[in-house]
């Protein structure tokens, strides 16, 4: 919970700095919060001395309380309203500031972010994570702020009315809501054990619905009703037993919340009746101990419940909070690249559990070869490719790229143009996917179209190289046809002098390949070049090749293969 807490102010901290307006904001929130509590706390006050005139028949004093009553009520109404409008449109810029921070981080960031945080659910979980502190903003911050002043001007209030009476209230209530507390925690356990059952029954549903021809085929509908049932069972019996222990704890919560309030009344009641207290500061002492045990209420759930669950959401934030440190200085690029040379490269791939450290103690390209690395699947050739285009910080002084004077520059993906395993289309026309979202020269545009073969196709399209993109599900293109888009925009990049192609056959006919394998070999002409393949034909036609293995020890091997009786001093590469 500790943790919890730091991490939270830690987060809103970094966001208050460079928001001077959030910060006004926040603090006329907190204004008008004290203010209106005030008028809260006042009610009962106001109330009781309502009850005090009618039991005196003072129809002068029940008519001045009566009026504060109402401004009071008035008061609190319009202070609450604004309050709420407000918090409303600083939650909602709170949340686009972390959103924007949140995603430059991400962005700017190390490319070992997105494997850190995983890559397939990224997005999804820092729109998540953005709601969740936008309302940790409104719901921890400003309402813990709140509750605690609150709770300290009602034990002062109480203190004043009655001692004997604030001392029972102060010292009953915060027990009776531990208690209840760890029976609560007791049940959120057992809910969230429900829900992890809910969860592999519609594991175990859907593994048996997927192959739903297959069941039919094998005969096995016997068998997925038995597993489908063994597993609703288990989630029967949780079920049961959080029924339960909520009956069980709705039953004492009763009991021990109620408490307070017994004692309450019957010691007030009986100094009613002997006179040393009124009608009216009873009921102004009722009220305030109810107003007593709300805020305390919510801060004992806020701190042992709902700042603990933040904890995943604060450490993912954080982190890509930490790599929002705006955009990288541009670094100037070498007029051509002569060599790619690789010393000492390590790279650690995977999660903890299933880590491996990819090591290349040597490794270079040549401008004028075609390099090739092959492999089975899994060895760490992409991963490879990742670190010769400096997407890895951290590796980023191992990869160097040669000028034609042999001067050393750093590798980054400016310099490079890459065609990945899987060919990307982003939101946006087929011209801004090829250009890159810069402003594309037209002549430029059709000339790498032709280059790849695509325009009879481009020509086809409803708006020409216009048509529009939607990244996430492209309209009905193939999967050659995007890898040639993908091809289309490594021909265009005029800063790239490295070209790194992974796998750059997936999804293309031979009749595209032979397109298209006459314009790879001209890049040759431009700086060193790249490829890992599997075909044969194509490792035959390169001027070096390497094989890359995973070895015993859990890293990978790269030996480099003879060729025209040359090795280069480069036969056993351990990697």
């Amino acid at each position: 919970m500790t943790l919890s807490m730091v991490r939270l102010f830690a987060v809103l901290r970094f966001l208050f700095e460079g928001g001077g307006r959030l910060r006004r904001t926040a603090a006329l929130l907190l204004l008008i919060g004290i203010v209106e509590l005030a008028a809260i706390v006042s009610l009962p006050v106001a109330g009781g001395g309502i009850l005090d005139a009618l039991v005196q028949g003072e129809v002068n004093g029940f008519r001045r309380s009566l009026s504060i009553l109402l401004m009071l009520t008035a008061a609190q109404i319009v202070l609450s309203a604004s309050y709420r409008l407000l918090l409303v449109n600083a939650e909602e810029r709170l949340g686009h500031r972390i959103r924007e921070r949140a995603l430059r981080g991400l962005f700017n960031g190390p490319y070992a972010t997105f494997e850190r945080f995983g890559g397939g659910d990224l997005v999804h979980r820092v729109v998540n994570d953005a709601g969740v502190l936008k309302a940790a903003f409104g719901g921890v911050f400003l309402q813990l702020t709140h509750d605690l002043l609150a709770t300290g001007a009602v034990t002062i209030l109480l203190f004043r009315q009655n001692v004997v009476l604030a001392l029972i209230t102060v010292a009953a209530l915060p027990i009776s809501l531990l208690v209840v507390r760890h029976w609560s925690g007791g049940l959120e356990t057992l809910n969230r054990r429900v829900k992890v059952e809910m969860a592999n029954l519609m594991n175990r549903l859907q593994s048996w619905v997927s192959p739903a021809l297959g069941v039919r085929v094998f005969s096995l509908e016997e068998r997925a009703v038995t597993a489908v049932a063994g597993q609703s069972q288990v989630l029967m019996v949780a079920s049961q037993e959080v029924g339960a222990l909520r009956t069980k704890a709705g039953a004492l919560s009763g009991v021990f919340l109620s408490l307070p309030s017994v004692i309450v009344f019957s010691y007030g009641g009986y100094q009613v009746m002997s006179g040393h207290l009124s009608v009216g500061d009873l009921f102004a002492f009722v009220g305030l101990s109810e107003m007593f045990g709300t805020p305390l209420r919510r801060i004992i759930g806020t701190l042992t419940a709902t700042v603990p669950s933040m904890l995943p959401s604060l450490e993912r934030v954080q982190a890509l909070l930490c790599e929002s440190t705006g955009d990288a200085p541009v670094q100037s690029l070498p007029d051509a690249v002569a060599e790619l040379r690789v010393e000492d490269l390590s790279v650690r791939v995977g999660a903890d559990s299933a880590s491996r450290i990819v090591k290349v103690p040597k490794f270079r390209a040549r401008k004028g070869d075609l390099t090739a690395i092959c492999g089975p699947n899994g060895a760490g050739k992409s991963v490879f490719m990742r670190a010769l285009a400096g997407l890895y910080a951290h590796s980023v002084q191992n990869v160097v790229a040669l000028d034609e004077e042999g001067r050393q520059h750093a590798v980054t993906p400016r310099l490079c143009a890459i065609v990945p395993q899987t060919a990307y289309l982003f939101d946006g026309s087929v011209a801004q996917n090829i250009a890159m979202f810069g402003n594309p020269d037209a002549s430029r545009l059709w000339s790498v179209i032709d280059a790849v073969g695509i325009r009879e196709w481009i020509s086809s399209l409803p708006a020409q190289v216009e048509t529009r993109v939607d990244g996430a599900l492209p309209r009905c293109f193939s999967g050659g046809e995007t890898q040639r888009i993908s091809l289309a925009r490594a021909l265009y990049q005029s800063s790239a002098r490295v070209f790194l192609l992974d796998e750059p056959t997936m999804a293309l006919d031979p009749k595209a390949w032979a397109i298209l394998w006459p314009i790879i070999q001209s890049l040759r002409l431009r700086g060193p070049v790249v490829i890992v393949t599997h075909e044969p034909t194509l490792l035959s036609a390169c001027d070096r090749v390497y094989e890359m293995a995973p070895a015993g020890d859990g890293s990978c091997t790269l030996t480099q293969v003879d060729r025209k009786g040359s090795n280069d001093g480069y036969d056993q590469a351990a990697l």
